[in-house]
Order: C-alpha cells, then sequence, then structure tokens
C-alpha cells in the first residue's frame, strides 16, 4: 500500500472514531428556590423569561 494512501485510511479511521464520543452528563440539576406567603405561584413571567433561554421545567433546571 502506498504511503498517502495508508496516510489517508488511517485519518478517516481516527476521524471516524473522534465524532463518536459524547461527553456524559454530571446528573445535577440547576435549582431555583421561590419563597411566597400565602401560596403564591411562581410568576409566569420569570418562568417565560427562562423559557427563551433555553430552560424548560424539569428536563435542565428545577423550581422547588
Amino acid at each position: 500500500m502506498r504511503k498517502p494512501t495508508l496516510f489517508f485510511l488511517l485519518a478517516t479511521i481516527l476521524l471516524a472514531t473522534v465524532s463518536l464520543a459524547e461527553a456524559q452528563q454530571t446528573g445535577k440539576m440547576p435549582r431555583i428556590g421561590y419563597l411566597a406567603g400565602g401560596g403564591a405561584a411562581l410568576p409566569e413571567a420569570f418562568v417565560q423569561a427562562l423559557r427563551d433561554l433555553g430552560y424548560a421545567k424539569g428536563k435542565n433546571i428545577t423550581f422547588e
């Protein structure tokens, strides 16, 4: 096998295996604590702003 062909084959195999690796999730999820009197719910404007930033309740953020 010629050197350029061997180099191309090895580079292709290396690049194919590198793209298969993925980072593992740490399992930690950010939490937001909200304290209100009288059983008040979390303000909808606050929840909407978090949605606009890409956060979704139960998927990548938790409210307590």
